[in-house]
């Protein structure tokens, strides 16, 4: 499996614009399934590189070979849980890009449906998951768009959100207080699974947007920083 990733954007008090693009070839197995249909996937990267940036390459370097994780995914497509074997002594840049991996991993297997669907037929998806420690509520309509045998297209709209307060982020001084003002990502996209391999998509394309107000209180100084980023997430079988 293949995973392209691409961010761009601007952070008003930060920097100019930034932008970042990701190829990942990655190694998916599924290691356990229970008598009810719950399975357990292992993954790995293989190989990884920035083609945008290739002095990128080196925070990428650090996540081949020891870096691995594993998945519990529930007969309906569900990933509950993800536990990451993180190699130790990873620089700030290195950590970052795992913040944008371990989410986008955790998010390739999309739900089904208890009960049998046809074509046309949308559900939702209420979910609470964290982005880099922090509580994000996350809303996903999807629609099932054909059925050729195994094979199924989804379309997929959707709608990530955090209350307005305190949060604690990775890698800010203790002493310093970050809020979140507003915090919210749309996207949209589609995604092709074959039934026999959920756990490895055939196709998936997501584009979304991203904006994020944060204020931050340290040493006396309050200060308000707003970042906007757009995505592409691919991935490929």
């Amino acid at each position: 499996m293949t995973m392209e990733m691409e961010f761009g954007g601007d952070a008003a008090a930060v920097s100019g614009p930034a932008g970042l693009e990701m190829v990942m070839e990655m190694e998916t197995t599924v290691v356990g399934v229970t008598p009810e249909g719950a399975a357990t996937v292992a993954g790995r990267i293989l190989s990884a590189s920035s083609p945008s940036d290739p002095a990128a390459d080196a925070a990428l370097a650090p996540l081949l070979g020891d870096f691995a994780w594993e998945s519990d995914i529930t007969p309906d497509g569900r990933t509950l849980a993800t536990r990451a074997d993180i190699p130790e002594g990873l620089d700030p840049t290195s950590e970052g890009v795992l913040e944008q991996i371990l989410p986008q991993v955790q998010q390739a297997t999309r739900p089904f449906p208890v009960e049998p669907v046809g074509t046309g037929a949308t559900w939702r998806i209420l979910e609470e998951i964290e982005l880099g420690g922090v509580p994000v509520t996350q809303r996903t309509d999807q629609t099932l768009e054909r059925r050729d045998g195994n094979e199924v297209e989804i379309s997929v709209r959707m709608r990530q959100t955090v209350e307005p307060g305190p949060i604690d982020l990775p890698g800010v001084p203790p002493e310093a207080r970050v809020t979140v003002r507003k915090w919210r990502m749309t996207g949209k996209g589609n995604q092709v699974l074959d039934l026999a391999k959920p756990f490895d998509p055939v196709d998936s394309h997501l584009e979304g947007h991203m904006l994020q107000r944060l204020r931050v209180n340290a040493e006396g100084a309050t200060e308000t920083i707003t970042t906007e980023i757009d995505l592409t997430v691919s991935f490929e079988g």
